[in-house]
């Protein structure tokens, strides 16, 4: 089996939101659903320079508090007031700008689960109000944890006796296509 690399490019960066992340990101979608068991929520999806991660926002009394956190961080501190329709909160959030402190997990085969806090999660979106935004000492080990879940995980793969075995050739580097200024003799 041969393998076409004429379009391939370098592997550059993950577009991944890590758990410890602290940055500015923009609202890029926002979609009303209902749970199975009849929860209402909103899916938001953030994006930065360094990828995407969407957040469920329940819709419950107990929950509107982070609504209102969301609403205010990305609207200059404009609360909502009264009763207002869901479309109207949702086309609102849209393309909006707003400082976030991601928390969340990195499971043992290092898939990762960025997630928000209940609250504090926000901040307008000016880096003088981004640079107060901090972890607290228990999200700040949690997020330690995680990481070091993804560091222990990378290293177990690299190590795996299951690994890709080696393939014995006579070929040489020489028989690789590589051009001659990327060619390195041993």
């Amino acid at each position: 089996m041969a393998l076409n690399f004429d379009n391939v490019q370098d592997a550059q960066s993950s577009n991944m939101i890590l758990p410890g992340t602290i940055g500015i990101f923009t609202i890029k979608d926002v979609e009303a659903g209902v749970t199975p068991n009849s929860k209402e929520y909103l899916k938001v999806t953030f994006e930065n320079e360094n990828g995407s991660f969407s957040h469920s926002f329940y819709l419950s009394e107990k929950a509107l508090p982070r609504v209102q956190h969301l609403w205010m961080k990305s609207h200059n501190g404009e609360m909502l007031k009264g009763e207002i329709e869901i479309n109207a909160i949702v086309a609102g959030l849209i393309n909006r700008k707003v400082g976030l402190k991601v928390g969340g997990t990195i499971s043992n085969k290092g898939k990762t689960y960025p997630d928000l806090a209940f609250g504090g999660f926000a901040s307008l979106p000016t880096q003088e109000d981004l640079a107060n935004l901090k972890f607290s000492a228990r999200e700040q080990m949690d997020v330690d944890a995680a990481l070091d879940n993804m560091k222990n995980q990378s290293v177990n793969n690299a190590t795996k006796e299951d690994s890709l075995d080696a393939v014995v050739t006579d070929a040489t580097a020489t028989d690789l296509p590589f051009s001659e200024s990327t060619t390195t003799d041993f």
